[in-house]
């Protein structure tokens, strides 16, 4: 983990404490191709090597005037919740460091080379 995603982990830690009064550290579920893996309450939240933030099973997220993507990453598992069949994004909350799959049998990805499941969590 490089500085970038060391500020933005910490950033996102004390926001979880300061809006949701979440005190559980985030876990580290891996890295690969130098993106960060940690978890909010069940879902995965992704800090890429600049320290931005993305939710790849979050498939819809309609932003209200001044939010961002830290926002979402605070509110992950209720993002996901909000989630409707044939948008971008996965079936499964939990999305593997080592394949970019969220393991669901219905989810695209279950179709998708590693490189498909990158490009579709990380260019959006």
């Amino acid at each position: 983990m490089n500085s970038s995603q060391e500020h933005a982990k910490a950033t996102l830690q004390a926001q979880l404490r300061k809006r949701r009064n979440i005190t559980k550290l985030l876990p580290d579920r891996g890295e690969s191709r130098g993106y960060f893996f940690t978890e909010v309450e069940g879902v995965t939240v992704i800090i890429g090597p600049r320290g931005g933030y993305i939710l790849p099973a979050v498939r819809t997220y309609a932003a209200k005037p001044g939010e961002t993507a830290l926002d979402a990453g605070v509110y992950a598992d209720d993002e996901f919740k909000k989630n409707l069949r044939g948008d971008t994004g996965h079936t499964g909350a939990i999305i593997s460091s080592k394949d970019w799959s969220c393991g669901s049998a219905d989810c695209p990805c279950a179709r998708e080379i590693p490189e498909q499941r990158f490009v579709r969590a990380t260019k959006r």
